[in-house]
């Protein structure tokens, strides 16, 4: 299976920034742009979007997310296997997190095991092109609450015109 490039800064932004709402938003794009058939990546989005809950004591809707995103992973062995993932030490590291949600552990961070050299070398020379080291961890406060702090006003807008659309189709009714 051919590695997209989406994937590839997922990586980066998994590992090294730990900025896990961009990693939802880069697969989610990369996703809707491929059709929306192929599994895989919800459950790669979803890892991400439970990550950014976990960090933020949010451990009820972690764990709906990494539940899902378990069962969804369990049935896409071959396609981890073939992206250049260890399958099952991925699935050990998803069980993990879902019992430290479980009991409400402090949140833990996950490095996704790379087991396949063309998909690490690729991840290194991603990481080199930001300027960051493949085993670098950056914290920074504002990735923490980012769906707060970011500007919405273009979704608000998109938002507001959608709502006078419907609006108005309802009146023609």
């Amino acid at each position: 299976m051919k590695i997209p490039y989406a994937l590839i800064d997922y990586l980066v932004h998994f590992h090294c920034k730990r900025d896990y709402f961009e990693c939802h938003e880069i697969l989610e794009e990369y996703w809707k742009k491929e059709g929306k058939s192929n599994k895989i990546w919800v459950g790669f989005i979803q890892i991400a979007a439970a990550f950014y809950h976990y960090r933020r004591n949010n451990f009820r809707g972690a764990k709906k997310l990494m539940q899902s995103a378990y069962t969804i992973m369990c049935e896409e062995e071959t396609q981890l296997e073939s992206l250049g993932f260890d399958p099952m030490q991925l699935l050990l590291q998803l069980k993990q997190t879902i019992h430290r949600l479980n009991h409400s552990d402090s949140y833990k961070a996950i490095r996704l095991p790379i087991k396949h050299d063309t998909l690490l070398k690729k991840y290194i020379n991603a990481c080199r092109l930001n300027g960051l080291s493949y085993q670098e961890t950056i914290d920074d406060a504002y990735i923490i609450n980012k769906h707060l702090l970011r500007d919405r006003s273009e979704i608000i807008l998109t938002r507001q015109v959608s709502m006078q659309m419907k609006s108005r189709s309802r009146k023609n009714l």
